[in-house]
């Protein structure tokens, strides 16, 4: 891939021609399921040659890109794996993508898709108010014990309602204007509750 200079003059003899192989993102950036507060692994794969890799980070949904690099948030921003170290709940609508190019003499660059790193049991109401609805939680599934809280932030779409079942958590913190409604269901809290403003919780 790429194109050669032009050769002046025929040449006579034995040459050794190296060929590097172009850089191939074989598997994009992806993030398993982390609780909040520990550190989160976004891995990608790529084959061929690689002199660089830039990481970088999107607040705003897409429309613009910062790159970023190693120090007290983040850790491998120039390999293929990005760690965010600590991460919180201010990084959870966060996009993340990698830039990465061969380098000299071909510079065949190319560009990741995007991602977010699913922290669990974190309520952004992405598509209705259901808590048993997957695609609502940032990691796609419901709570469970797994993790020390279940955070319900403020400021979303959709506030959350159980209204079927039965869920089993540890502590419940609930975050500026979030709320928590349940129905005809029952919600199980081992430990405590955290809310940020008064009659937050409605049991019907």
């Amino acid at each position: 891939n790429g194109t050669c200079n032009s050769i002046a003059a025929d040449y006579a003899g034995n040459y050794i021609v190296n060929v590097s192989a172009p850089p191939v993102l074989t598997a994009q950036p992806a993030s398993a399921s982390y609780c909040v507060g520990t550190n989160a692994l976004i891995t990608m794969t790529v084959t061929g040659v690689v002199s660089i890799y830039q990481w970088q980070v999107s607040t705003d949904n897409g429309v613009s890109w910062s790159n970023i690099s190693d120090g007290a948030q983040y850790s491998g921003t120039n390999t293929s794996n990005l760690t965010i170290i600590n991460a919180g709940l201010s990084v959870v609508d966060n996009l993340y993508r990698a830039n990465i190019n061969s380098g000299s003499p071909c510079n065949i660059s190319l560009q990741s898709n995007n991602t977010k790193i699913n922290l669990r049991h974190v309520w952004v109401g992405t598509n209705s108010i259901d808590w048993n609805t997957g695609s609502n939680w940032s990691d796609g599934a419901p709570p469970t014990l797994s993790c020390p809280n279940v955070y319900i932030l403020g400021s979303r779409n959709f506030k959350s309602t159980l209204n079927s079942g039965t869920a089993s958590i540890n502590n419940l913190i609930i975050m500026g204007d979030g709320v928590v409604t349940v129905t005809n269901a029952t919600l199980r809290i081992a430990g405590s509750i955290t809310q940020n403003l008064s009659q937050t919780i409605v049991a019907t």
